[in-house]
C-alpha cells in the first residue's frame, strides 16, 4: 500500500508542476502576444492594403486590356490577361433539373458547374477576363526600368 501511496504522491507532484509550468507559460505567451500586437496590427493592415492594391491593378489591366485594339494578352512585363470559362445557371432551375433528372436529391453547384462547362446541362459559358500578376513582380520591374 505505501509503494502505491508513493506512486500517487508522485503523480500529485508532477500534476502540480505541470500546472505550474502550463501558468508560467500561458504568462510567457501573453507578455509576448501584447508587445507584438502592434506588428500583428501592421501586418494584417498591411495585407489588407496589398490584396487592394492587387484588386485595383487588375481591375485597371482588364479595362485598359478592353480598349487596346490588338487586344494583346501581354500587357506589359508582368501583367498578363487570362481568359476563364465561367458557367452560368438560373440556381432555382438548376435544383430543379438535377432533381428531375435523379443526379442528387439536392443540387451540387460544383457538379453542376462542371456538367455546365462540358454541355450535359442546361446553362451558358461565358469567358470572364482577369489580369494575372507575375509572383516575381519586383524582379520584373527591375529588369523593365533597368
Amino acid at each position: 500500500m505505501s509503494t502505491l501511496l508513493e506512486q500517487a504522491r508522485e503523480v500529485a507532484a508532477y500534476r502540480a508542476q505541470v500546472a505550474d509550468n502550463k501558468a508560467q507559460w500561458k504568462e510567457i505567451t501573453d507578455a509576448q502576444d501584447a508587445e507584438h500586437l502592434g506588428f500583428r496590427q501592421g501586418k494584417a493592415l498591411l495585407e489588407k492594403q496589398l490584396a487592394i492594391a492587387e484588386s485595383d491593378l487588375r481591375a485597371a489591366a482588364v479595362a485598359e486590356w478592353q480598349l487596346d485594339t490588338t487586344q494583346s494578352k501581354l500587357l506589359m512585363p508582368g501583367i498578363t490577361i487570362r481568359e476563364n470559362k465561367v458557367p452560368v445557371f438560373d440556381l432555382e432551375f438548376a435544383n430543379k433539373w438535377a432533381l428531375e433528372h435523379r443526379v442528387a436529391l439536392k443540387l451540387d453547384e460544383v457538379a453542376y458547374r462542371k456538367l455546365v462547362m462540358i454541355g450535359q446541362a442546361p446553362g451558358t459559358v461565358e469567358i470572364e477576363h482577369t489580369a494575372a500578376i507575375a509572383q516575381d513582380l519586383d524582379a520584373v520591374l527591375a529588369k523593365v526600368t533597368a
